[in-house]
């Protein structure tokens, strides 16, 4: 595959299994896997296709839960004997010190993300109770073992208020960058949707974050894509769906936009 050109990434649902039961999850089926063959051939289709277009392909790896996968290992020795950057995303409670050790192995892999979705109470309210713990020991380990972490936070009306709070313990633990997006539901329920004035109100502390450098904190709180969604265009950062940025969901079917749902 060419590694000169422009950057494409694909948002690559290799399952929609999950080990969790989140309250906002859009997936309403959890169907058996394709097999490692099958993830071969559509591996291969994406090479070919980032070729043709002389693209410089990039993989994130994602669910459901990828860790539930028998076949993400084996695909990540894949994407690395094939020199494809890759990024896993994860909600994290299943990352121990055998898995976050193999996952260090990889030279190609960019980054781990981890959904945090609040503080504590808030989190596990969401996710599960235990799930905010098992999460920040996931990247804890992770840290560790030499990998880059990325603690991953969507705002709505049950969360944007504990933002600061949030950056803060993101500080606090060393994690290497934070991003925040707006939840955009999938489906009919609108109820959790932030007002124009709740976006603005969490763009301002975005803003106040990203500038503020606190001693010894070395976290990178991105604020570009959230810009995009006040201002527009594509002065900040511009939603490449479609373009530079495809989804596979588990059965092989590409979205132009499906990475946009909220997960």
């Amino acid at each position: 595959m060419s590694s000169k050109g422009k950057k494409h990434v694909l948002q690559w649902h290799i399952l929609h299994r999950c080990n969790l039961h989140c309250t906002h999850c859009y997936q309403d089926e959890h169907s058996s896997e394709l097999p490692f063959s099958e993830l071969e051939r559509l591996l291969r289709q994406y090479m070919a296709f980032c070729d043709n277009y002389r693209f410089r392909g990039h993989i994130n790896i994602t669910g459901g839960e990828p860790l539930l996968s028998q076949s993400l290992f084996p695909l990540l020795s894949l994407l690395e004997k094939n020199g494809i950057t890759f990024g896993l995303l994860t909600n994290g409670t299943l990352i121990d010190k055998s898995v976050s050790d193999e996952l260090s192995r990889f030279s190609r892999l960019s980054f781990v993300q981890v959904s945090i979705d609040g503080t504590r109470e808030t989190h596990d309210s969401i996710r599960g109770k235990g799930n905010f713990d098992k999460a920040f020991a996931g990247l804890h380990l992770l840290k560790k073992a030499g990998i880059q972490t990325m603690a991953a936070f969507t705002c709505h009306k049950r969360n944007y208020k504990e933002l600061p709070d949030v950056i803060k313990l993101v500080r606090r633990h060393g994690i290497d960058r934070f991003w925040a997006d707006r939840l955009i539901p999938f489906g009919g329920n609108t109820e959790d949707i932030l007002t124009d004035e709740q976006f603005r109100e969490t763009l301002r502390v975005l803003t106040k974050e990203h500038y503020r450098k606190p001693l010894f904190s070395r976290t990178d709180v991105h604020l570009n894509r959230s810009l995009q969604f006040l201002e527009g265009g594509d002065c900040y950062y511009w939603c490449g769906a479609g373009t530079t940025l495809l989804t596979s969901l588990r059965t092989g079917r590409c979205y132009h936009a499906a990475a946009c749902r909220y997960q």
